[in-house]
């Protein structure tokens, strides 16, 4: 069977990121746990710290050295000495809570991105894209609530076609994070390739264990 790359189209929207987020340092870091992913767990504890010490008012900077001390001994892996230098230079610019909240998200965003683009490489022809709409047999996917008129979703965090398969990655840096809007998104999808009869994956990726990600499946009816 032949591939055939026209009948799914991945469009980047433009999504203007504040000024505040120090999108390099992110790239760094992303590209750091992609090499070395025992640091993924660290990060995710770390990143989560470093919000919640910003929401009560706490100094971050200095408590991220120690913890980071203790987890590596506690885990009995390698320090790497750019680590605290990459993740300390993602927040450093942050001065609103926003910031840290959309950093909080945009440090696993970069990572899958990467981590997806690096795999794609591989293959001779594809289409990939980050933000961007999903369009099937020149259809733009867009999620409506049961009611609504106004689409409340129509873009994918992570998107890939090779004529073949296509992936669909929508990510959230805690699993309680999704909500109606992605998962219906996700199946506005399954049912648009579903009717191509095309093959492909809709995945959610998150940085906490699956337990939590299932329970909250459960609690939106998925």
């Amino acid at each position: 069977m032949l591939p055939n790359y026209d009948i799914v189209d991945l469009v980047h929207r433009d999504y203007p990121l504040s000024p505040n987020l120090n999108v390099s340092a992110v790239e760094k870091l992303a590209e750091l746990l992609r090499i070395q992913p025992d640091h993924i767990e660290i990060t995710e504890m770390l990143v989560r710290t470093i919000c919640s010490y910003e929401k009560n008012g706490w100094n971050w900077r200095n408590m991220i050295d120690q913890q980071y001390a203790s987890q590596i001994r506690i885990k009995q892996i390698s320090r790497n000495k750019y680590f605290i230098a990459y993740l300390r230079a993602c927040f450093k610019d942050c001065v609103s809570q926003d910031d840290f909240k959309r950093m909080k998200g945009l440090i696993p965003e970069k990572f899958v991105e990467l981590v997806y683009a690096k795999r794609y490489e591989r293959i001779k022809k594809y289409k990939f894209n980050t933000g961007c709409n999903v369009i099937v047999n020149g259809n733009t996917i867009k999620y409506y609530p049961p009611g609504s008129s106004v689409s409340t979703r129509e873009s994918m965090d992570v998107a890939a076609w090779d004529g073949y398969f296509g992936d669909f990655i929508e990510i959230k840096f805690s699993p309680f994070d999704f909500g109606k809007n992605e998962i219906g998104f996700m199946r506005s999808i399954s049912y648009a390739m579903k009717n191509e009869k095309l093959k492909y994956y809709c995945k959610l990726y998150t940085w906490r264990d699956k337990l939590c990600l299932l329970l909250q499946l459960e609690k939106l009816g998925w």
